[in-house]
């Protein structure tokens, strides 16, 4: 063990977190690594770190130990779980959202975590207050060896060239495909993992799943591969970071920003929908960006649960990272892809606020929030934010799936509509500036409220512009530029000179003439003058701008609109509120049918897919079955293929427990035929199992790869090759069968014929011994012990009757 070791926190990607001074591990004394900036220790701030987490402490006999706290995320290292666990240089500790490594001077030098160039090199942490300096060892007299550079490892035909980081699976690298020249992020599973066949074959199925994907916005998967006895993953390679990097770097994102990264991961996720696929774990980590600014989405396609973190809930292991987790996953139901609508929601809401949705000391604490609280309102946490995007985003928030939008690609059309009422189509937003189309400030009492309540209206409507000004203030414009207008007051002498040509009109002393809302004044209806109408619509401005503050759906939003233009009918203000509630209505009525085209195609879908199981066919055969769904999901490729995808697999099961039903009762008639000594009825049973027990390969039909209940599918196959073992075996032995048959047979005769004939044949009684022989003679199906058989009863029965003569005759006078 080396003289000193050191303990550094880590970034997301694997390097250094310099933002946090490293620290010696104590000579003496106790290191505590604590969450809380007022306590005199190893400060480490992030998700899941207690207040006072872990401690780490000399041993007597040398070397460093640490010692979890009783923290509620617990502590692991290198990847378990531990309570205590001695230190080593290199050791990797994970805490919460965390993560730290153990290293020394040599191993710093020559790792690959090595500082970056033109950063200082990093000095242990000051010594606590009134505790003395550590002293400095003598420098030895023999010279410093410098370390030697790791060589450059290549693993099937990639060369690595730096880590970028660490995951449950195993580690990341930035490689070089040799023979294309072409940088890619390579993964390579752990030992103990690349152990496990089971594991392996399904990371490589999936991989090879994933690879088919195709999509602007979802991370490429190049190849898969092994090479003595490592396993990899070859993907495209992101050279900008992910968005829980820049969250830890740079903090909140920005929302025009924000809503252009929606934008990315939406359309993924349209194209995950088509394709069948649900993604189980977005989350910040898992959305990638490239130098272009181009989000896309990593690790679609690849469910291999120990890639997820699990979590315990109260109903038992989920997988997932819980502040991303949907409510019903939470509960157990199996993910969907409005689940990931949710975790995309979840994630949007960190982006905007820098915030989780939902926060606690520990996952359970976080899992419970989820399902019983409502998220903090975004508006409230991030000023500025238009309410149309905040709405959006607790939509995507709902704890029940159906009240989320219906589907990615309805996601996707929604925000297209807040990019091109924020002025971002294409991503370049609107010229700052002045608010086109507004030759009047809408006012009150000097400020104004009502331009950012009439965007807000729109934006939340779904409308892009009022009606009646379709050059209106976009969502992201303050209504008052940096070269608009100053607001009015009771000493502007010159209304026309102060706020330019656009000014309103003077509207006599302000101070005087101006009844502002709640002092009073008479409404247009009652007759009042120019004052009193003044301050009804001046209300009017006031009461629209605070419905435009609302977070409401668009339904209760037109609703809401409908009652405040009646409320202040013969207003301008009441006017637009009406042309607003006509719009959101109009674009209502198209969702509505736009899902309800969506809805039917599903059901036309869902028809096709029964069709073509042909379920009710006698005979039926599973495979058949199969190979005609796997065809008609690939001519169902649409936006319906989520609903196609569950309706598949519900399919698939259904045929897999007709086939079981079948082979079952097939192996149970052949084990009644044997039983009764019938070869042709136990050969007939098996051979018609076998006949139908054949299925396509996963690869022939990747249907059968996701099916629920893959136990089904693989007790289907075990109980064909059971059967089909059976009648090769049966097809040599048919002369065996025949020989135990009549063993058999002539054992149940033996059996008649013991039980009672000599008893019979003692008392005289001839004619019940002939008819015990008679029996035992239909017991066989052997001819001539048959005949025997019968040819002995009817010789008693002869000797019955020449007895019976003797007797009459001797008795006889």
């Amino acid at each position: 063990m080396s003289d000193a070791l050191f303990l550094e926190a880590l970034a997301p990607g694997g390097a250094s977190d310099t933002t946090v001074p490293s620290a010696e591990l104590p000579r003496q004394g106790r290191l505590v690594v604590v969450s809380s900036a007022n306590r005199a220790s190893f400060v480490l701030k992030g998700q899941g770190v207690a207040d006072v987490h872990c401690t780490i402490g000399r041993l007597k006999t040398g070397g460093w130990a640490l010692k979890d706290l009783g923290s509620d995320f617990g502590t692991m290292v290198n990847g378990k779980k531990v309570d205590a666990a001695k230190l080593k240089d290199g050791d990797e500790i994970v805490i919460g959202s965390r993560k730290l490594r153990v290293f020394s001077t040599a191993s710093k030098a020559a790792g690959p975590s090595a500082q970056p160039a033109g950063q200082p090199a990093r000095q242990p942490a000051a010594q606590p207050a009134g505790k003395p300096p550590a002293q400095k060892r003598p420098a030895s007299k023999k010279p410093k060896v410098p370390a030697k550079a790791s060589p450059t490892r290549v693993l099937g035909g990639y060369r690595l060239e730096k880590p970028l980081g660490r995951g449950a699976m195993g580690d990341v690298y930035l490689a070089v495909q040799t023979s294309l020249d072409r940088r890619v992020a390579l993964k390579v599973l752990k030992a103990e993992l690349a152990k496990d066949a089971t594991f392996v074959q399904r990371f490589r199925g999936e991989a090879k799943a994933a690879a088919r994907l195709n999509h602007p916005n979802i991370v490429t998967v190049f190849d898969v591969g092994e090479e003595g006895g490592q396993h990899y993953l070859s993907m495209e390679y992101m050279d900008g970071n992910s968005l829980e990097q820049q969250l830890q770097k740079s903090g909140p994102i920005p929302w025009r920003e924000t809503l252009e990264i929606l934008h990315d991961a939406a359309a993924g996720l349209v194209y995950a929908e088509t394709s069948g696929i649900v993604h189980r774990d977005i989350k910040p980590e898992n959305l990638m960006r490239n130098k272009d600014g181009v989000t896309k989405i990593a690790d679609l396609g690849l469910a291999v649960q120990v890639e997820q973190e699990g979590v315990e809930s109260e109903e038992g292991k989920v997988f997932g990272t819980p502040h991303f987790l949907a409510p019903e996953v939470v509960r157990g139901a199996p993910a969907t892809s409005s689940s990931d609508l949710y975790s995309l929601g979840a994630t949007a809401y960190r982006m905007l606020s820098g915030h989780t949705p939902f926060e606690g000391k520990g996952a359970r604490e976080i899992l419970r929030s989820a399902l019983q609280d409502d998220a903090p309102a975004l508006v409230e946490r991030v000023p500025g934010l238009p309410a149309a995007m905040a709405a959006t985003v607790h939509r995507l928030l709902a704890k029940s799936p159906e009240d989320r939008h219906p589907s990615a690609a309805i996601l996707l059309a929604e925000i297209d509509r807040l990019r091109q009422s924020s002025g971002q189509v294409g991503g370049a937003a609107v010229p700052s500036g002045k608010p086109k189309g507004l030759s009047k400030p809408l006012l009150v009492g000097g400020g104004v409220l009502v331009a950012a309540g009439v965007a807000a209206m729109l934006a939340l409507g779904g409308g892009d512009k009022a009606p009646s000004q379709p050059d209106g203030p976009t969502m992201q414009e303050s209504t008052v530029s940096q070269d608009g207008p100053e607001p009015l007051n009771a000493t502007d002498s010159n209304l026309t000179e102060t706020a330019g040509a656009d000014a309103p009109e003077p509207v006599g002393d302000l101070a005087t003439d101006q009844t502002l809302p709640g002092q009073g004044g008479t409404s247009p209806e009652l007759g009042g003058g120019g004052g009193a109408e003044q301050s009804f619509e001046l209300q009017a401005k006031s009461a629209y701008a605070a419905l435009g503050d609302e977070i409401l759906m668009p339904g209760e939003r037109a609703v809401r609109l409908r009652s405040f233009a009646q409320s202040y009918a013969g207003t301008d203000i009441g006017a637009e509120a009406a042309k607003v509630a006509d719009t959101i209505e109009a674009r209502s009525a198209d969702a509505a049918s736009s899902e309800a085209s969506v809805s039917a195609a599903l059901s036309t879908a869902i028809a096709a897919l029964k069709e073509a199981a042909a379920l009710e066919t006698d005979p039926f055969v599973p495979g058949t079955a199969i190979e005609a769904l796997q065809a008609k999901v690939a001519e169902l490729n649409r936006g319906a293929d989520i609903g196609v995808r569950q309706a598949t697999n519900k399919l698939v099961n259904e045929a897999m427990q007709l086939g079981l039903a079948q082979g079952k009762a097939a192996l149970s008639a052949a084990d009644e035929a044997a039983q009764a000594g019938s070869f042709e009825g136990t050969k007939s049973a098996l051979e018609a199992f076998v006949a139908v027990s054949a299925l396509p390969t996963v690869e022939e039909a990747p249907i059968l790869g996701d099916v629920r209940a893959p136990t089904s599918v693989a007790e289907f196959r075990a109980l064909g090759k059971a059967a089909a073992t059976r009648l090769s075996l049966l097809a040599g032995s048919e002369a065996e069968f025949e020989s135990n048959r009549l063993r058999k047979e002539r054992a149940i005769v033996a059996r008649v014929l013991t039980d009672g004939l000599e008893s019979q044949l003692v008392s005289f009684n001839i004619s019940a011994a002939a008819k015990t022989i008679e029996t035992a003679a239909g017991m066989t199906t052997e001819e001539p012990l048959r005949s025997e058989l019968m040819d002995r009863a009817g010789d008693l029965l002869a000797a019955n009757t020449a007895l019976q003569a003797l007797v009459s005759g001797w008795e006889a006078p």
